[in-house]
């Protein structure tokens, strides 16, 4: 009786089932117990290393003209420290800091007159037209359309000086001793960091499933060996509210579970498995998946509601002393005059007279065995 999740879930007490607001409360309860127990396993959340990517900075340095410098803290093993060790070094160093800025502050001008002179290039070409219709009339337009060109050829061969003048500087900063020791260092290690991190990256996701499992792996014994003292003492309120809790804390680490195995299958196996169902084009099987458990979601909603419902008819019908079968009048009848089906049946406890439908007995209302 205490393993029936129907009973444990949706009935108050032995028999009592649960009305329309009770319901929804306890849909309400569950939603938050959920979030909390979720919270809570991110709060035990455990980290080897943090969420900053070593390989963005030995990308940064080897795959880029200028390496954007900024602090980190790194914890994700030899290589990876040695290497920040490096990283933070080369950023801390004055010359560096002061050519770095430089290119910024070139960088940043270049960009404000190129937009400078794409606008101006829209105006001109779009008041054209205006101005040769107009130099018959002014001979003045000509002259200020021809100064405005001017002026944006000047400000070209500017844009191409300061771009020449961009590279100098980051010739210039590639030379620094500091960052062609860093250069170096990532170039020799770029294979053992890259190695290293994803180590750590694996181990921090085993981990972190451990530690959210243990917070539920903990929760659960309590609250299960709180549901044995409310089922001595049938506090049936507590005893209905303990048991949701217990039910959100499994699901919550099925779906964490889940989680995790979906997390360490490889990438390129679920990639291959996808183009080899493209390249057959045998995608629809997919959908076809997707029918199937949709068929199978609905399946199970449908027979629940129609179990249930069907159970409240044949109640109805006792109660108003009709046959559970044909819905014929009764009373207390043995047999059904109408249909000849059984009606009653003989309590194992106090060996009276009960409804044969019925799941507890009528009058010592001990749970009848079903037959």
């Amino acid at each position: 009786m205490e393993l029936n999740l129907k009973k444990n879930l949706f009935r108050y007490g032995k028999n009592e089932s649960l009305t329309f607001g009770v319901i929804l409360a306890l849909i309400f309860f569950d939603i938050l117990i959920w979030n909390i127990i979720s919270m809570g396993m991110i709060s035990v959340d455990y980290r080897f290393a943090d969420n900053n990517n070593c390989l963005s900075q030995v990308g940064s340095v080897l795959n880029r003209d200028i390496p954007t410098f900024s602090h980190y803290s790194i914890k994700t093993g030899k290589y990876c420290t040695l290497f920040q060790h490096e990283y933070n070094k080369a950023a801390r160093n004055e010359i560096v800091i002061e050519l770095s800025g430089q290119i910024q502050k070139t960088q940043k001008d270049i960009n404000q007159l190129d937009r400078e002179i794409r606008t101006n290039r829209r105006s001109l070409e779009g008041n054209a037209t205006a101005y040769g219709l107009a130099i018959q009339e002014q001979k003045g337009l000509d002259l200020a359309y021809t100064e405005k060109l001017k002026q944006i050829q000047e400000q070209e061969k500017l844009l191409e000086q300061m771009k020449q003048d961009l590279e100098q500087q980051k010739q210039v900063f590639k030379a620094l001793p500091a960052v062609q020791k860093l250069t170096q260092y990532a170039r020799q290690n770029s294979s053992s960091i890259s190695d290293r991190y994803h180590f750590m990256k694996r181990l921090d996701l085993f981990l972190s499933y451990i530690f959210a499992m243990l917070f539920v792996l903990i929760l659960i014994p309590v609250f299960a060996l709180l549901r044995h003292r409310l089922i001595k003492k049938e506090k049936y309120i507590r005893l209905l509210l303990v048991n949701h809790v217990i039910l959100m804390a499994v699901l919550q680490g099925i779906y964490i579970t889940v989680c995790f195995i979906l997390h360490i299958l490889p990438e390129t196996l679920l990639r291959h498995l996808i183009r080899f169902f493209q390249s057959f084009h045998l995608m629809a099987l997919w959908y076809y998946i997707a029918i199937f458990l949709l068929f199978l979601l609905f399946a199970g909603g449908v027979y629940f509601l129609q179990i249930k419902g069907r159970r409240r008819n044949l109640y109805k019908k006792l109660i108003k002393g009709k046959c559970w079968s044909c819905g014929a009048r009764v009373l207390d009848n043995d047999f059904c005059f109408s249909c000849g089906e059984k009606q009653m049946r003989i309590c194992s406890h106090c060996h009276k007279k009960t409804y044969i439908k019925m799941p507890y007995c009528r009058f010592c209302g001990r749970e009848l065995p079903e037959k």
